[in-house]
């Protein structure tokens, strides 16, 4: 019984690695596999420790191979990136969950201030009040809301803002559920900045985990179809609700990642107190060259992740 537990965990993990590196299109299967791997492996990762034989080096090498392709399942490493050596782009860029409902907006914005990078992205800011405190906080920043589901005149169900600064001509290009695109036309060049939302549904039974599937598929695709008609460089900066290879970054896959360019460690956001699982991330289109990335604490439940780059 022993041998067929291991043997059979030590399978499923890799079905689910060749499923994870050759299956490119969004599944169903993704939110079980990917939206929740820690929930899907960790039994698994437990019956390998108890029932294999320390002293039989086979069996320790396959216990080793389970443990890496469970590790990287969950932080995916480009090599490279660790012996990237970081220089100074043309613009900066930072992408943050505030959090608004628990974390300080007045401190949060003193952060962001003092970083003084060229656009910011902000996810889950869910009332008028606090799209206001950020505001008046951000005063060098001109703050462009896309609020979905707005069900009073104060509240809404989520709330995405791009900020830019003021002296910068920009305007909005679009705007869905969970996500809001700006053209910015600053010294040297143009660039299209976009904050998104990954949607998702705040159950985790199988029902619920499909509808995630769902939504985070119809949300990157409509994004994807708002900015198929621009030619300038786009950057994409959010909480995607989902690890790298979930359902909205398979969509979205002709996006390079920041992380896997020019990123160092394992580029993990979520939760900041003790970052598991990276959440928050940049992409950019062909005509973005990402020179650094850093992640920041703030005083939310995210880490922020600054990026610069050239286009």
């Amino acid at each position: 019984m022993r041998l067929f537990l291991k043997e059979l965990s030590l399978i499923l993990i890799l079905l689910s690695a060749l499923y994870r590196a050759f299956v490119l299109k969004p599944l169903g299967l993704d939110v079980y596999l990917l939206y929740l791997p820690g929930l899907c492996f960790a039994p698994l990762l437990v019956t390998l420790l108890l029932s294999y034989r320390w002293n039989n080096r086979l069996e320790v090498i396959k216990l080793m191979l389970g443990l890496v392709v469970f590790f990287l399942w969950l932080c995916p490493v480009k090599f490279g990136g660790l012996v990237f050596s970081p220089a100074k782009g043309d613009y900066s860029l930072v992408t943050l969950n505030v959090q608004a409902y628990e974390a300080d907006l007045d401190k949060i914005a003193r952060t962001l201030r003092s970083m003084e990078v060229d656009a910011i992205c902000l996810q889950e800011v869910w009332s008028r009040p606090q799209f206001d405190v950020l505001k008046a906080s951000l005063s060098d920043y001109q703050l462009l809301l896309s609020a979905e589901d707005m069900r009073e005149e104060n509240y809404f169900q989520s709330g995405v803002v791009v900020a830019v600064r003021k002296n910068a001509k920009h305007h909005t290009l679009s705007s869905g559920a969970g996500f809001v695109a700006v053209e910015v036309e600053a010294p040297g060049g143009r660039f299209i900045v976009v904050s998104y939302h990954g949607r998702k549904a705040h159950k985790y039974d199988p029902v619920s985990l499909l509808q995630t599937f769902q939504l985070q598929v119809e949300q990157s695709q409509a994004l994807l179809a708002a900015l198929s008609s621009q030619k300038a460089p786009v950057l994409i900066g959010g909480d995607w609700n989902s690890p790298s290879s979930g359902p909205a970054l398979k969509v979205l896959s002709g996006y390079r990642s920041a992380f896997f360019e020019v990123g160092r460690g394992l580029g993990v956001t979520f939760p900041a107190s003790f970052p598991l699982v990276r959440l928050d991330q940049v992409l950019g289109s062909g005509g973005v060259q990402f020179r650094k990335m850093s992640t920041f604490q703030a005083g939310s439940d995210h880490l922020g992740v600054r990026v610069e780059f050239s286009i």
